[in-house]
């Protein structure tokens, strides 16, 4: 009895040796097999995760022509390879001081030259068509000022064309075309020149009319007397319409517009 209980001990032993074998051998399969797996998937996601894109900072510090003619989405080329902007176009490039400093409008590189000749534009905005006075030098080396453009705002339409100047004044300040002709209201001749005398403030400086003819308009020639920046007269002509009138005047007091530049002007408008 006494052997058989010793011989059920040892084998009770055994057993329990042969348990603990398995059980240590699964663990190391497990271990072995099911680990690395782990791990390389974790490795996977680290490789395989983007980092945070950081916002691509503006170049405020543009030394290159060619990196801010690409922000223009239609850049046009002159026959002399310069480029032709807008007064608009130059001054959104102009706009945080990314435009290489020679080539800023008031450089001396900049011609202002005096028009030498008449160039069709036709006006999408306003429905017609005119002669402006342009001048291909106009810019400088590698800018050539666009001979005119639409500008609209909201509802109110308008042509610029003529040389860009830069100005100065107590309400602000930018680039300008010097002239501009826009749609304004349907008035008479006799409505007009009474809104302009009510609101006139200088009374031994009265404001000056006269009707014309040029080409095919009826017009109405205003000057208005102005103290601030020693301007003097300022002239406008109204082109009176049947929906809507028209008018030329400069874009800045400092640009006068003499009268047989106005007469060529008016007389090539063409209304569609």
């Amino acid at each position: 009895m006494k052997q058989k209980t010793a011989k059920l001990s040892r084998n009770a032993v055994i057993a329990l040796s042969l348990l603990l074998l398995v059980s240590l051998a699964m663990n190391v399969v497990l271990v072995f097999f099911f680990k690395p797996t782990s791990s390389l998937i974790f490795q996977t996601r680290i490789t395989t995760k983007s980092e945070p894109k950081t916002k691509e900072e503006p170049d405020s510090n543009v030394s290159t022509l060619q990196s801010w003619i690409n922000k223009l989405v239609d850049a046009k080329k002159t026959k002399d390879g310069k480029l032709e902007l807008t007064r608009a176009e130059i001054d959104s490039l102009y706009d945080g001081f990314t435009m290489p400093r020679d080539s800023f409008p008031t450089s001396t590189t900049w011609n202002k030259d005096q028009p030498n000749q008449w160039v069709e534009y036709e006006s999408k905005a306003l429905g017609l068509t005119m002669r402006v006075p342009y001048n291909n030098k106009w810019g400088n080396d590698k800018i050539a000022l666009a001979p005119a453009e639409d500008f609209v705002t909201g509802n109110e339409k308008e042509i610029l064309f003529g040389s860009l100047g830069y100005f100065t004044c107590a309400e602000g300040c930018g680039w300008t075309n010097q002239y501009s002709i826009s749609e304004t209201e349907l008035l008479s001749s006799e409505q007009i020149m009474d809104r302009v005398t009510k609101n006139s403030t200088i009374p031994e400086k009265p404001p000056l009319f006269e009707k014309m003819r040029i080409g095919k308009h009826d017009v109405l020639k205003v000057s208005q007397y102005y103290e601030a920046y020693d301007i003097g007269y300022f002239t406008t002509y109204f082109v009176l319409g049947t929906k809507h009138n028209l008018e030329l005047n400069p874009g800045w007091y400092g640009y006068q517009l003499d009268e047989a530049s106005a007469k060529k002007i008016l007389e090539g408008i063409v209304i569609k």
